[in-house]
């Protein structure tokens, strides 16, 4: 599953993830107005339902959000594009 996150705040989202991925933790940052494209692998999570979860550091606050659903390997989005404000983050899903 492919998503687009955007920082659209005037500081550093430090330690971010997203899960479930096969290859762990894969952390990134996002410099303010930054824009990258992250890739979860889900194709090894147990077999039945599941969800998305986000956490990310802004402000050294730690957030942390679950989002979307799969079934058996399978998505019902084709990608998610997720923007950090300052105090709210925006899901789209897109299918």
């Amino acid at each position: 599953m492919d998503f687009k996150i955007k920082n659209e705040t005037s500081m550093l989202v430090d330690s971010l993830y997203l899960l479930p991925n096969k290859d762990g933790k894969k952390y990134i940052q996002l410099k303010p107005q930054e824009v990258v494209n992250y890739t979860v692998d889900i194709s090894e999570t147990p077999m039945g339902d599941g969800a998305f979860v986000i956490s990310y550091t802004l402000d050294g606050q730690k957030k942390q959000r679950g989002f979307g659903y799969f079934d058996n390997h399978n998505t019902f989005a084709d990608h998610y594009d997720l923007t950090i404000k300052k105090d709210t983050l925006i899901i789209k899903e897109i299918r």
